[in-house]
């Protein structure tokens, strides 16, 4: 939220922190673990609460990752607000991705494992 705040300022937009809620936390590889993962998707977006959606109409919204892994947070944050706000216009930004094997293509892979980025 910092980072958003800071943001807010130097470019002097109205800074919300009221209105995308999460209701809490899980971890993809606790789901992954039991062996519950397909429940993961489900589960995270309902910890997600759009609390004034009102204050959303009409906005573009910029939604900003700090590091995107899989993508979760901001699809999640995306998708909850269309399923509320329909006359709306997202953007996102992240400050970094962290790439792992298992969300790589074959050709990405291969290219990471002779460390051609």
């Amino acid at each position: 939220m910092v980072i958003c705040k800071k943001i807010s300022q130097l470019m002097n937009i109205k800074y919300l922190d009221d209105v995308i809620i999460l209701k809490g936390h899980i971890s993809r590889t606790e789901y992954k673990r039991k062996g519950i993962e397909h429940n993961f998707y489900k589960d995270y977006f309902n910890l997600f609460d759009i609390k004034s959606p009102k204050k959303l109409k009409k906005k573009n919204i910029l939604i900003i990752d700090d590091t995107i892994t899989y993508s979760e947070t901001l699809n999640t944050t995306a998708k909850k607000i269309y399923e509320n706000v329909k006359d709306t216009t997202l953007y996102a930004a992240t400050g970094g991705i962290m790439a792992k094997r298992d969300n790589m293509t074959e050709i990405a892979q291969g290219k990471f494992e002779k460390g051609n980025n």
